[in-house]
């Protein structure tokens, strides 16, 4: 067939090959590594099995196209129409998807590796089931999307707008989620250990029973959330946000509250072992049964903050506003009360962070 002849040809002078009406393209196990097509159409081909490793596709019509099994290592695709394209290729490793309308397209059980998808449409598209490693998503939207059982790990999406993706069962690790937005999203028993969620809106997040251990909310908004159960030791959650949330019985051992703002917040039962809480700010927020043991608790202030039957021995509470506070039932050996000669000392630096 002459159109193989030409490619084959052109591959060889290291050409492209342009403007081509091969839609419908039968290219099943075919050699393409290092081809370039440039304004072709490739829509509704088949690319199963086909090796297209460096292979470079520039405003190609891929709508429909099928890369089932196919080998991808390196593979470039810029400003192309891949609309319900089928992506479970065998070899995605440093691929890059640039402008691309990736809508509806299908990528269940993919693995891709050191891969990119910049500016690109993914309204719709199937990943169900996919693994993500070290892969960076940028500028990318992804509304009814689906993430469903998807493998995330060390990844960057930036910004993240989740808000209607469907997350069920994914399994995050190390990602960062940059400006990230899961507003009114359902969560509970996700793994998202170490992951990073500053500045996220979470409002309105169904956390419950989720394993956030380690992760990053700094600055995070958290309006009428459930976290309750949740694994979130070692959380940072530095001058976060939390109004109405539901923390009961959750694991937070060790997890930073410095300088986080509380209202209307349950704690009861949680487990806040050496948790730290310096220079928070909690309004009507409950701990009560709490285990707080070596909890820091240093230049807070509260009004109608209830300590009932929590354990607060060796809590630190140098310099603690507590206003209406509840301690019936507390256990309070060695709690740490303020040392005057060390406020004191520190009265020159808290009128400048006051100012």
């Amino acid at each position: 067939m002459k159109i193989w002849d030409d490619i084959a040809l052109s591959i060889r002078l290291d050409q492209p090959i342009r403007q081509r009406d091969l839609h419908g393209l039968d290219a099943r196990k075919r050699e393409l590594a290092g081809a370039t097509f440039n304004e072709v159409d490739f829509s509704n081909a088949s690319f199963a099995d086909c090796r297209l490793a460096r292979a470079k596709f520039i405003h190609c019509d891929l709508r429909g196209a099928d890369f089932s099994n196919a080998d991808l290592d390196h593979a470039t695709f810029v400003k192309c129409n891949m609309s319900h394209a089928r992506l479970c290729a065998r070899n995605m490793r440093h691929d890059c998807w640039v402008d691309c309308d990736l809508t509806g397209s299908q990528w269940e059980h993919a693995h891709l590796q050191v891969s990119s998808i910049v500016n690109s449409t993914l309204k719709s598209a199937r990943l169900n089931a996919a693994a993500l490693e070290r892969c960076t998503l940028i500028n990318d939207t992804f509304d009814d999307a689906s993430v469903a059982g998807a493998q995330l790990d060390q990844c960057v999406v930036s910004p993240a707008d989740w808000r209607k993706v469907d997350l069920r069962t994914m399994h995050a690790s190390g990602v960062i989620f940059s400006n990230a937005n899961f507003q009114g999203q359902i969560m509970s028993g996700l793994h998202l250990r170490r992951c990073s969620m500053q500045d996220a809106d979470l409002t309105q997040v169904d956390l419950a029973a989720a394993d956030i251990a380690e992760s990053n909310f700094y600055r995070a908004r958290l309006r009428h959330a459930n976290l309750s159960n949740a694994n979130a030791s070692h959380a940072l959650l530095l001058k976060a946000q939390l109004d109405q949330v539901n923390l009961s019985d959750a694991q937070l051992e060790g997890a930073i509250f410095q300088q986080a703002t509380l209202r209307h917040c349950r704690l009861d039962g949680a487990r806040l072992k050496a948790s730290v809480w310096n220079k928070s700010q909690h309004d009507t927020v409950s701990f009560q049964g709490a285990d707080l043991a070596y909890a820091r608790l240093e230049h807070i202030e509260g009004d109608h903050v209830d300590f009932s039957d929590a354990t607060l021995d060796h809590a630190q509470f140098h310099n603690a506003k507590l206003c209406h506070a509840q301690f019936r039932g507390a256990s309070l050996r060695q709690v740490g009360k303020t040392d005057q000669a060390r406020l004191s000392a520190e009265a020159r630096t808290l009128a400048l962070e006051n100012e």
